[in-house]
């Protein structure tokens, strides 16, 4: 739970139906405690996993007018001129609070896909990911030449890198779910207590510990929904058919919605038992020091 007073602030998009960008984030931050102000990077009708979609772009400008300074939350979002705002704004509110936490979702691609060119995704530390040592050198990079004190990876198709990690795994659900990064990196900002320590962890990974088993769990119960609808919206995907009838593509997306509402016991952490969160062990790589590694998110 948060704090006295704690306040977020939520840089992400926003949709009428279902649960993405902020839709999939504000509501678990509130439910755990935390005033959120929200800021829109746009206003769509519903996610592109539906295949169309109606919306705006919202018009970021160079200094977001803002004056208190809150832990920040942020889901990339193409764009040089938003980019530039939300870093003017951030390297703001920093200065007026050092001890601000500042969370930052790229948003580079998942499960084999990437959502931006191939090399904006190595743009972060101009290091072409190819092997173990390469990941390695990146993750050296963005602690000490960015600056970034904890790195939480939230999915990594590669199998054989993972012998020297430390790292959770968690069984793989079937079916296509959307915003599940929106509520993982909402859960991490929402545990992540730099000031408490529990024996045998450290700050960031009990966060990702916390957000990794509630995420789970949601996925679980969401997916247990689906099974019980009408085969006709349950149906697996087929661009052919789905080009064909786009309404099937439309069922199928409808019924995965992220079920939070009804999960929100789940989010507060009143339905766990305490006994399966999912630990993170302490003691990294001595290479990967402070940098978590989750998979199957």
């Amino acid at each position: 739970m948060a704090k006295a007073a704690e306040r977020v602030l939520s840089i992400q998009s926003h949709v009428v139906f279902g649960y993405v960008g902020g839709k999939a984030a504000v509501f678990p931050l509130q439910c755990l405690g935390y005033d959120v102000d929200v800021v829109n990077t746009v206003n769509f009708s519903n996610h592109s996993g539906y295949g169309k979609t109606g919306g705006t772009k919202a018009q970021l400008q160079s200094s977001i007018p803002y004056s208190h300074p809150p832990q920040t939350s942020d889901r990339i979002h193409p764009g040089a001129e938003a980019l530039d705002a939300v870093a003017s704004l951030a390297t703001r509110l920093k200065h007026a609070k050092p001890s601000m936490i500042y969370l930052l979702d790229p948003v580079m691609g998942d499960a084999g896909q990437i959502y931006v060119a191939p090399d904006v995704a190595e743009l972060l530390t101009q290091i072409q990911l190819t092997d173990f040592e390469s990941l390695r050198s990146a993750l050296k990079s963005l602690h000490e030449n960015s600056h970034v004190p904890n790195v939480v990876i939230s999915s990594i198709p590669l199998k054989p890198w993972l012998l020297s990690f430390h790292a959770q795994v968690v069984p793989t659900i079937p079916g296509y779910f959307s915003g599940v990064g929106d509520l993982f990196s909402a859960l991490i900002l929402a545990h992540y207590h730099p000031d408490i320590h529990v024996e045998g962890s450290t700050p960031v990974s009990t966060a990702a510990a916390q957000a990794l088993t509630k995420t789970h769990a949601l996925l679980e119960i969401t997916h247990e929904y689906a099974l019980t609808l009408p085969e006709e919206e349950r149906l697996p995907t087929d661009d052919e058919l789905d080009e064909a009838d786009p309404m099937r593509k439309t069922r199928r997306m409808r019924g995965r919605e992220l079920l939070l509402i009804q999960g929100q016991d789940i989010i507060r952490g009143t339905s766990l038992d305490e006994t399966k969160i999912r630990h993170l062990p302490h003691g990294m790589d001595s290479g990967l020091y402070k940098t978590v590694v989750e998979r199957n998110i």
